[in-house]
């Protein structure tokens, strides 16, 4: 029965953490990176006129 306590706590203390680690990412707006990782294939490269490009 002691071993069902502590996993218990173990299992609040997991899911405490995971609540500070989501609300310090909804804080600081690390959501938002996916997003930003999505759009860049599709913003354009600039292309110069190299004389050393093949």
């Amino acid at each position: 029965m002691n071993i069902l306590v502590l996993l218990i706590f173990i299992g609040l203390v997991i899911m405490a953490l995971g609540l500070v680690f989501f609300l310090f990412s909804i804080k600081n707006q690390d959501f938002e990176h996916g997003e930003q990782l999505s759009i860049m294939p599709l913003e354009e490269e600039e292309h110069g006129t190299d004389s050393n490009s093949v």
